[in-house]
């Protein structure tokens, strides 16, 4: 799973979880990944996923994801999703 989002520090972390509530995996704003670029590999298989902001921070203060892209590293499957959405 590819996040594409404004990566700065005022940027929410990102949570992944399951249709549980379990944590699947963790994206801060401060990886040293490609600008505005963070890549998952979710350690189950999974039917649903949950995205949750969390502020780490005081200088957090916004979101901004611009899409993402959903691969499951089979051949024939492959989905993207292109958002403009914002959290202030």
């Amino acid at each position: 799973m590819t996040f594409f989002f404004q990566k700065d520090f005022s940027s929410y972390n990102l949570v992944v979880k399951d249709s549980i509530g379990q944590y699947l995996a963790y994206v801060g704003p401060y990886t040293f990944e490609t600008k505005n670029t963070s890549r998952i590999l979710l350690p189950i298989s999974v039917n649903q996923i949950e995205f949750q902001t969390l502020q780490s921070t005081p200088s957090q203060n916004q979101f901004t994801l611009f899409g993402l892209s959903l691969e499951n590293g089979k051949p024939g499957y492959s989905t993207t999703l292109r958002v403009a959405t914002e959290l202030k």
